[in-house]
């Protein structure tokens, strides 16, 4: 089974001086003792496969996402979650014997349309909730289109298709507005199962697995 291990990242920044690119650490000021003090992410996961190669590409991915960190666009947090999913990923390709790289030309031969199925699958069973299968597809339709712009993957097609949709919704003055979106073919919506009884102050069931997964799917 593939694995996560973590790593304490120094943060930095990229500058020029003298037409040469060098990385400054990145620093802030303890108010408590007005030094400066290094910024430092403190859990940035690894992705190890079950014989104990690095998943290099995933790897490099979280590392990527690490560099939003200074600028507020990600959390640690997030880039945990993005580990956990990425894992059960890696988890399933190795179950399945599928490579992550494989792209056939047939749609239902990629690995990404047969998790998509797994998933499925496993939410209609109850063994996960929609709501993590939702966030697992979502996180590697992230994962991918970054291999795709770093040109680590060429499939030479498209992986998925994409069709623009408007959502339309009232706000709080009851005025009818409309927010552009994308839909893609890989996209998991969880109907609600015929029967089911709506909880308290609008709350979800969720399986052990979810519980213990991430708070933030919680």
């Amino acid at each position: 089974m593939a694995r996560l291990e973590y790593i304490r990242l120094p943060l930095g920044r990229g500058i020029v001086e003298d037409n040469a690119l060098r990385f400054v650490p990145q620093e802030i000021v303890d108010l408590r003792t007005r030094k400066k003090v290094r910024v430092v992410a403190e859990r940035i996961p690894q992705l190890l496969w079950g014989n104990g190669d690095f998943w290099s590409e995933a790897n490099l991915w979280f590392l990527a996402r690490t560099r939003l960190l200074l600028s507020g666009q990600l959390t640690e947090e997030t880039i945990g979650a993005n580990g956990k999913d990425l894992l059960a990923y890696a988890d399933w390709l190795e179950l399945s014997g599928v490579h992550w790289w494989q792209c056939h030309v047939r749609d239902d031969q990629r690995p990404l349309n047969l998790y998509r199925g797994y998933l499925v699958n496993s939410y209609e069973r109850g063994v996960i909730a929609p709501t993590l299968a939702s966030r697992r597809m979502a996180t590697l339709k992230t994962f991918y289109r970054w291999l795709l712009s770093e040109e680590i993957l060429s499939p030479g097609f498209p992986l998925w298709s994409e069709r623009n949709i408007r959502i339309v919704y009232e706000d709080a003055f009851g005025f009818r507005r409309h927010i552009e979106a994308v839909q893609t073919s890989l996209d998991i919506k969880a109907a609600k199962r015929i029967g089911e009884v709506p909880l308290e102050e609008g709350l979800q069931p969720v399986s052990l697995e979810v519980r213990d997964e991430s708070p933030l799917i919680l």
